[in-house]
């Protein structure tokens, strides 16, 4: 079940990553087909707004005279001279190209008159196949679109209309195209990288994931084979009593009384147990119902601990145990008023029944002092000592040491479980310590 809990949270975590990964793909091919479809269009509108010729056919004439100056001329002065030598250095002659990322949009120009000829102003700046560009001002002459794409010549093209004629300006999709396919390329490459990492991240993260899954799943199946192994003995005790007492029909009841008392004795253990298991329930899905609500009601802390000391008088008479109590009168806290009697009395319950008989049970509540107010209750008794061992174990539901079976204290080990389960919904604290010196201690803060 873990294992097909795992591959769904893999499976669902990499389809919304890949759907996420594509969008960004998409977005970036998108992104990029927009930008330069601006700078050519752009360019294309440069090209056809000069009111002369974007190739200044006059350049070398000015270069030449620079460099052989007329007889009788004024010499440059030394400022002159060196923007006359930068000028050269970086002509700027306007071919109507423009950067973009690493390539260029080159731009023909051609005017069309009235008598159907055309022109092809810089042709020595760019190389595009005359003759595509002949039929292009041809089919486009018989039209009025001022700005489109003719795809088959692979061309965008721009119209204005001048002085001399009509003026047209081709730009080439090939640097589009070439763009598109390196950045495709390039965030194809990318997103693979990070679809298989984020894949191995999801694997890892799917592990921490179900962890806490895995330890319920865990501890539910202890749950049921512990609850199933108590069931099993009265259940079979009962049994074997009613086999005797069927199979000997001829006896009175008085003469089979042993085993019929056997029988009771063991169906009252196994009502306990199912009244434990119960109770467990309701502690479990109480907590659920305050965690989620966050109900409570003010409470007299100190007033429930005394009732119920008075409760257990009997109990500790019976066992010959001292009591010592030291109850602070007043402290109040907000909770769930039968949950924290259930705490108490199961507290209680355990200190007498692990006590030694003649032995002494202490109970101390007192208001913790500091930021946050606490009640702090503490209850002790100075029977077995809990080996170190089972301290860890010792709220886990069926858990029960070594000294409690020594002992044969009647009990299935669901009393502490419980209790951790309310001080949990309360916010609170619980914790053991058991030394011979001191005894066994719970401690809870509330």
């Amino acid at each position: 079940m873990l294992v097909k809990l795992r591959r769904r949270f893999v499976l669902m975590t990499m389809l919304l990553v890949g759907l996420v990964l594509l969008a960004i793909f998409f977005a970036l091919i998108i992104s990029t087909y927009q930008t330069q479809y601006a700078q050519i269009q752009h360019a294309l509108e440069r090209a056809v707004a000069f009111d002369s010729n974007p190739v200044d056919r006059n350049l070398d004439n000015r270069l030449d005279a620079s460099n052989s100056p007329e007889i009788g001329a004024v010499p440059p002065t030394d400022s002159e001279a060196s923007n006359q030598q930068t000028a050269q250095e970086n002509p700027l002659p306007n071919d109507n190209r423009i950067p973009l990322g690493e390539s260029f949009i080159p731009v023909v120009i051609v005017e069309y008159d009235s008598d159907q000829e055309f022109q092809i102003l810089n042709d020595d700046i760019v190389s595009i196949d005359t003759e595509l560009i002949g039929n292009a001002v041809q089919r486009l002459s018989t039209t009025s679109d001022d700005r489109g794409w003719i795809s088959d010549a692979g061309l965008f093209y721009m119209r204005a209309e001048g002085q001399s004629g009509t003026r047209f300006a081709f730009a080439s999709a090939a640097p589009l195209y070439n763009d598109l396919l390196r950045v495709s390329g390039v965030s194809a490459l990318i997103i693979l990288i990070a679809f298989f990492a984020l894949f191995a991240i999801s694997i890892l993260l799917s592990r921490i994931a179900s962890k806490p899954v895995a330890e319920a799943w865990d501890r539910q199946r202890r749950f049921i084979a512990d609850a199933s192994h108590e069931l099993k003995t009265p259940i079979t005790v009962i049994a074997a009593n009613n086999n005797i007492v069927l199979s000997h029909p001829e006896e009175s009841i008085e003469s089979q009384r042993q085993w019929l008392e056997s029988s009771q004795i063991e169906a009252s253990r196994m009502e306990d147990l199912i009244r434990d298991l119960l109770l467990l329930a309701q502690t479990d899905a109480s907590e659920d119902v305050f965690k989620r609500t966050g109900s409570s009601s003010d409470i007299d802390l100190s007033s429930v601990v005394d009732k119920l000391i008075l409760q257990f008088e009997a109990v500790l008479f019976e066992h010959r145990l001292g009591l010592e109590s030291d109850i602070d009168q007043g402290i109040r806290i907000k909770g769930d008023s039968h949950q924290i009697e259930r705490l108490v009395m199961i507290l209680m319950d355990n200190a007498c029944k692990y006590s030694e008989d003649g032995g002494l049970v202490k109970v101390s509540l007192k208001a913790a002092t500091g930021r946050h107010g606490k009640a702090v209750l503490m209850i002790s008794n100075s029977g077995s000592v809990i080996p170190s061992e089972d301290l860890p174990h010792v709220f886990e539901r069926f858990y029960r040491g070594d000294a409690s079976h020594s002992n044969m204290v009647e009990g299935y080990g669901l009393g502490l479980s419980m209790a951790k389960n309310i001080v949990d919904a309360h916010h609170g604290s619980i914790s053991i310590k058991s030394d011979p010196a001191e005894g066994t201690a719970v401690q809870v803060s509330l």
